[in-house]
């Protein structure tokens, strides 16, 4: 499910007219990726890191990781959201 987060989260915020079928997960030699997506005038990334269990928020000059613990996904979106916000401020 949490997958899902980050690929309505990717939908919100890529271009207009996209839809949840269309955002994609690209694999990676450790787990699954975004593409750069425009985020309150910047460009982001996000990675889901399967071998260290961790989803790596990346912009130009700043990472942040959320653990991939047991939790809730409204808990898991909270943090996502909260995260993106922080990015998009700076």
């Amino acid at each position: 499910m949490w997958t899902q987060v980050i690929g309505k989260d990717s939908s919100a915020t890529g271009a207009a007219g996209q839809s949840l079928v269309h955002s994609t997960l690209y694999l990676t030699p450790r787990g699954l990726t975004t593409s750069a997506m425009p985020y309150r005038g910047r460009l982001f990334e996000m990675e889901f890191d399967f071998i260290d269990h961790t989803l790596e928020i990346c912009t130009d000059d700043v990472v942040r990781t959320i653990a991939l613990v047991p939790r809730s996904v409204a808990d898991f979106y909270s943090e996502v959201m909260a995260t993106l916000k922080e990015l998009g401020s700076k």
